[in-house]
């Protein structure tokens, strides 16, 4: 986000100027387009960070492998979260070709539910196959053992009261 703020930043001025320095010029029409991509770039970019790479609503697991439409996994496919390690994918940040590594959430899916094995995923979000969600800790909240800890009690309840919900029908 910083670089579009800096656009915004040094665009607005130079456009509010420009009338006096002539409406048609490069000058103008160039500031203009960096400050109208930063007023779509900027809230684009926070509403990314706002959506979460995982969540629950009746009875499935929504998991957010693409940026807009999380794929719907039935509560009862998710067998646990463990806490993994892998490549970051931001070789700009150094250490070799995939750049250094950083802490993944990995969601186990059940192995008779072949149909949730494999799903597209963009890679710089994670990756999903053989019945193993990989989400990267590079665009999540941090990964903790407290969290995982979490998350499994969470999955604990859930699936106890999937169970209820289903003996009650």
């Amino acid at each position: 986000m910083s670089f579009p703020a800096l656009l915004l930043l040094l665009g607005l001025p130079c456009w509010w100027l420009s009338p006096t320095t002539g409406w048609w010029s490069i000058l103008s029409w160039l500031s203009l387009i960096a400050v109208v991509f930063s007023l779509i770039a900027i809230p684009s970019l926070l509403w990314l960070l706002l959506v979460p790479r995982l969540s629950y609503r009746s009875g499935f697991l929504l998991v957010y492998s693409d940026y807009l439409v999380p794929y719907p996994v039935p509560i009862d496919v998710v067998e646990c979260f463990f806490l993994g390690n892998g490549p970051s994918l931001m070789a700009w940040a150094g250490d070799g070709e995939d750049g250094p590594n950083t802490n993944t959430l990995v969601v186990r899916l059940a192995e008779s539910q072949t149909q949730w094995h494999q799903k597209p995923c963009r890679p710089a979000l994670g990756h999903w196959c053989d019945g193993y969600i990989v989400l990267r800790g590079t665009w999540c909240e941090p990964l903790t053992g407290e969290l995982l800890a979490n998350l499994n009690q969470w999955l604990v309840e859930a699936h106890r009261q999937n169970k209820e919900e289903a003996a009650t029908q």
